[in-house]
């Protein structure tokens, strides 16, 4: 077992399949992929109520269509709910200024 990042992530993708996900054109990966992360994102919105999540990423920066295929993914899964999904303004950048940004952020306003 892992964390979502280890069945999700860029990295540890391409570890897996021993190149760049860029490269990876099998259908079935891609759909395990897009499986795994809904179903990550649907049970995280029905933990915290969150409705709107911002994705960054090689895999969702640079893969066509990801979003729309994962938006679809999504819908499957969310019975009376909302989460919307975009990409994150900052791009790869998103995580890095988030992660400054905690220090001066309330504890109560993070989500652990």
């Amino acid at each position: 077992m892992g964390c979502l990042e280890t069945y999700t992530g860029g990295r540890q993708l391409a570890l897996l399949y021993g190149r760049p996900l860029e490269e990876v054109e099998d259908a079935t990966v891609w759909d395990a992929l897009y499986d795994k992360l809904a179903l990550g994102l649907v049970n995280l919105a029905q933990l915290t109520r969150v409705e709107v999540v911002a994705l960054s990423g090689a895999i969702a920066l640079r893969r066509e269509g990801f979003l729309e295929d994962l938006r679809e993914r999504v819908e499957k899964r969310l019975h009376g709910m909302t989460l919307r999904l975009e990409l994150a303004a900052l791009g790869e950048h998103a995580p890095l200024v988030g992660a400054a940004l905690l220090p001066d952020t309330p504890a109560q306003a993070i989500l652990h």
